[in-house]
């Protein structure tokens, strides 16, 4: 009997949750843009807005790669412990503190699910601020990936995680800010592309008031890729600033008049050349753009001078033609200092 009494104690005790679960359906961007820009604090609990869903994770504090443990079922008018707060046309916040209102588990994630066939140029702008201050390192990363079983990707944007990270102290500060990044080229043409975007500790931190987050005025946007190419468009220059003698990529693009991705319809050769630069240009200076795509990227380029004003000029050499272009001005700098200590048998990295 004792056993049993237990047993019945620890249950009541414990949190009630379900598992997660995905959004309840694909928003197709070949129908128009996704848009998110509000979410009344008087929604129903257990509701979420079209083609998203708001996961939780189990314990406070959690890194970005926490594991979600159930759906967001609280109610959205919340005014204390940890909740999702719908703020109307300010979109929607997470806020952790160390209770749960409902024994339900602490915010952890926006999902949203995409398809991207026949589209390209896929564009993610959102706008989050600090609603409450804090001061923990808490931030809002933005993930993709390809199945509802796959591990998350993060954003890449010139070298760093897309996201918005909480000052660790925003009074009397303005903390908004608008994000917008462009997905990888992987995330084209794709019949499901689920985007996420967590809320986490950045760091580890032992205590301190945790920062509240919100997310509004999303926009998901895209480029069909059908009709005929044109032009070409130089994107993605990684990084943005490049180092003399050091490799860098470069996204060598089939577009329209308007700079649209558009597939060409047969494989098309394009070289890249130095337009303007005291330097030498080197490396991978030409690729293929194959047949029914509209890209590819060249990712051994070099330039041998630190300087200003360098620009690029590509063009098409076969299969359809396309009209050149000059890319924008390109600032390449010095390559990493080392400095070698007399007497120490290391090197020390100073630039």
């Amino acid at each position: 009997m004792s056993i049993v009494l237990l047993l019945a104690a620890l249950f009541a005790v414990t949190p009630v949750l379900r598992g997660q679960s995905q959004p309840s359906s694909t928003w197709s961007l070949s129908s128009g843009n996704y848009t998110f820009t509000d979410w009344l604090g008087t929604s129903t609990a257990a509701t979420y807005p079209t083609a998203m869903m708001f996961h939780m994770v189990g314990a406070i504090d959690g890194p970005v790669d926490a594991p979600p443990v159930a759906d967001w079922n609280c109610a959205y008018n919340l005014t204390s412990g940890a909740r999702i707060n719908g703020l109307g046309t300010g979109g929607l916040a997470f806020i952790n503190t160390g209770s749960q209102p409902c024994n339900c588990g602490f915010p952890g994630a926006i999902l949203l699910s995409l398809n991207t066939i026949g589209r390209a140029q896929v564009g993610v702008t959102w706008t989050s601020t600090v609603n409450s201050s804090g001061t923990r390192p808490y931030a809002l990363r933005l993930q993709y990936r390809f199945s509802t079983t796959a591990a998350w990707n993060d954003v890449i944007d010139n070298g760093s995680p897309v996201e918005y990270v909480a000052p660790l102290s925003a009074s009397g500060v303005s903390t908004q800010r608008t994000i917008s990044t462009i997905l990888p080229t992987i995330c084209e043409n794709q019949p499901f592309v689920q985007l996420r975007w967590v809320y986490y500790q950045a760091q580890v931190f032992a205590s301190g008031s945790r920062p509240g987050i919100t997310f509004d005025q999303l926009t998901v946007s895209s480029n069909p890729t059908a009709g005929t190419a044109t032009n070409i468009a130089l994107e993605n220059i990684t990084p943005i600033t490049p180092s003399q003698n050091t490799a860098f990529s470069i996204r060598v693009r089939a577009v329209d008049a308007v700079g649209a991705a558009k597939n060409v319809t047969t494989p098309t050769t394009v070289a890249l050349a130095l337009n303007s630069g005291s330097g030498t240009l080197s490396g991978t200076l030409s690729g293929t753009i194959p047949a029914g795509s509209s890209f590819v990227d060249l990712t051994g380029v070099v330039y041998s001078v630190a300087e200003t004003g360098v620009t690029l000029r590509a063009s098409s050499v076969s299969g359809q033609i396309l009209s050149a272009v000059v890319s924008p001005s390109l600032t390449v700098v010095g390559p990493p200092a080392y400095a070698l200590l007399n007497g120490a048998q290391t090197t020390g990295y100073v630039g």
